[in-house]
């Protein structure tokens, strides 16, 4: 005869156990083994205890601090997009400011005859790196129009350097014309004034009149 067990688990009977002496010992084995049975089949690991407020609280803090990071840098960019096109925008209109006015100086490129004053000089090493003397035929342009054409930091290297002008007066009712090389700059010289050896200059106006107007036009 055989006597069912906690679940699929079976003992078998036979008198020897039926007549054993109750002891102490056989008693906690009865009732821990199937104790022992139940927490052995059981796989679940010990964990501790979670604190699901703190845990959430946490992770608002880091989706938020993401999230305002995330702001600042797109605010970021943004600024920097709005000085890039700042940037651009100013240096294409400084670009074409200058050359609008560049366009409007006498320059040789211009092929038109202008008026200003002249006037004349006493004559030395000019901004060229010329020495020039008195009785040579040698003009200083204004400083306007050399900064203008200026290449680089060094004066010597002007693109107007050697250029011709020549130069038109009625003179004691009479047309007087000189020729006359770039080897200096005028500071004093306004945009279309020129200023001369004193011998060009007494060859269009006394030399008394110390500035007088003059017609004037590039050659090269």
């Amino acid at each position: 005869m055989e006597i069912p067990w906690e679940g699929n688990e079976k003992a078998a009977f036979s008198h020897k156990s039926f007549f054993a002496p109750v002891t102490f010992a056989n008693l906690f084995q009865k009732s821990a083994a199937p104790q022992m049975s139940k927490w052995q089949r059981s796989k679940r690991p010990f964990s501790w205890p979670r604190d699901t407020n703190a845990i959430a609280l946490a992770k608002g803090i880091v989706t938020e601090t993401t999230k305002s990071y995330r702001r600042r840098n797109w605010a970021t960019l943004g600024a920097l997009g709005v000085l890039i096109v700042l940037a651009l925008g100013l240096g294409l209109g400084l670009g074409l400011k200058k050359h609008s006015s560049s366009a409007n100086l006498p320059l040789p490129s211009n092929t038109a005859v202008f008026t200003g004053d002249i006037t004349y000089y006493r004559t030395g090493l000019g901004a060229c790196g010329v020495t020039s003397t008195d009785t040579d035929s040698i003009v200083a342009v204004s400083h306007i129009i050399f900064d203008a054409e200026m290449v680089d930091d060094n004066p010597n290297h002007d693109t107007l350097r050697g250029k011709k002008i020549r130069i038109t007066r009625l003179n004691n009712g009479k047309n007087a014309s000189v020729e006359v090389t770039v080897v200096d700059r005028c500071v004093g010289c306004a945009t279309k004034d020129l200023d001369l050896s004193i011998t060009m200059f007494t060859k269009l106006a006394a030399q008394a009149l110390g500035r007088t107007k003059a017609s004037w036009a590039w050659l090269n």
